[in-house]
């Protein structure tokens, strides 16, 4: 078992933040395999609005 590593050097989607819009949607900040998602996300789906490169993986941003 590694436990040395960032969450998201295993894989695992790390939450930067999140944002209640109504008590049915938010915004959230989402970092996985080197890419930071900003997603919208209701009970019934969830959205990609953005996605970049994450900071200091790469090109700045």
């Amino acid at each position: 078992m590694v436990k040395h590593l960032p969450r998201d050097a295993r894989g695992v989607p790390a939450r930067l933040g999140s944002v209640a819009l109504t008590p049915q949607a938010s915004v959230h900040v989402v970092k996985w395999h080197g890419e930071e998602y900003l997603l919208a996300c209701t009970p019934q789906q969830v959205t990609v609005l953005s996605q970049r490169k994450a900071a200091g993986e790469g090109e700045a941003s």
